[in-house]
C-alpha cells in the first residue's frame, strides 16, 4: 500500500474512527493527496470563472478525516489528542502540535494500541511497554 492515494482512500475509510493509531506516513500521505486535490479544485474554479463553491464542500467534507488521522497520529506518538488544543495558540501552538506529527512512532503497544509498523507482531505481552 505505498501508492499515497490508497492511503488517502484508508484515511478516508476510517473518517469516524477516532481510536487507534495511525503511522506517520499514513498521516502525510493523506495530506499530500487532500493537498493537491483542494489545489487542484481551486484552480479549476478560477479558470472556469465559477465560485468557491466546489472546493468549500470539498474543505466541509474533509473536516471529519482530517481530525480523524491527527487524532490517532497524536495516538500513535503516544500522546491524548488532547494536545490538538493546543492548535489554538498562534504560531508557538502550531509549532507545538506540528512537532508531535513529525515525530516518529511509539514502537510497541501503548494505551492507544498495538503500533501500526508492527503488522505482524501480535499483541502479547512481550510487545507491551516495559513496567
Amino acid at each position: 500500500m505505498e501508492d499515497p492515494i490508497n492511503w488517502y482512500l484508508e484515511a478516508l475509510r476510517n473518517y469516524v474512527n477516532f481510536r487507534g493509531r495511525a503511522r506517520r506516513k499514513e498521516f502525510w500521505q493523506f495530506y499530500l493527496v487532500a493537498m493537491i486535490t483542494s489545489f487542484a479544485l481551486q484552480v479549476a474554479e478560477s479558470s472556469l470563472g465559477a465560485g468557491p463553491y466546489i472546493s468549500t464542500v470539498y474543505g466541509i467534507a474533509m473536516l471529519l478525516p482530517c481530525l480523524s488521522v491527527i487524532w490517532r497520529r497524536l495516538h500513535d506518538t503516544d500522546r491524548s489528542a488532547w494536545y490538538l488544543l493546543a492548535g489554538i495558540i498562534p504560531v508557538v501552538g502550531w509549532i507545538f502540535v506540528l512537532s508531535y506529527l513529525v515525530s516518529d512512532s511509539k514502537p510497541c503497544t501503548n494505551a492507544y494500541g498495538p503500533s501500526p509498523k508492527d503488522v505482524l507482531a501480535p499483541d502479547h505481552e512481550r510487545f507491551a511497554p516495559a513496567r
